[in-house]
């Protein structure tokens, strides 16, 4: 089930960038993330997981469609062990994001933050 119809013309699939900001692993997802894209995310959430961050931003902000495997992976993310990275989500003001987390009832799962930047000055 895609709880996000596809709006407009799709645009590229999946943009990602990591980079670390302390001991914090920030990753930037842009384009649709589905079952077709998520496992890209995954592959580079576990090459740049090492050495360990102790914090992981997801910056959303880009995010233009998610469907259930991308509300899945980020169940998953923040279900990890207790010894992997806390998660947090920025870009939550992105209307995709916020109401996926709003249908889903997943607003009370994840540390939210309007931009990266905020999600770093709790750091």
């Amino acid at each position: 089930m895609d709880p996000l119809p596809r709006t407009g013309t799709p645009g590229p699939p999946l943009a990602l960038g990591a980079r670390r900001a302390g001991e914090v692993l920030v990753v930037s997802v842009a384009g649709e993330l589905d079952a077709a894209t998520t496992p890209e995310l995954q592959a580079l959430l576990d090459r740049h997981r090492l050495p360990a961050a102790r914090h992981l931003v997801l910056d959303l902000g880009g995010v233009t469609f998610a469907s259930s495997a991308g509300v899945n992976l980020l169940v998953e993310i923040a279900d990890a062990p207790a010894h992997a990275p806390a998660l947090h989500l920025a870009g939550t003001e992105n209307r995709v994001v916020s109401r996926l987390l709003e249908i889903t009832g997943l607003t009370g799962v994840f540390c939210l933050h309007p931009t990266v930047d905020d999600a770093l000055r709790e750091h």
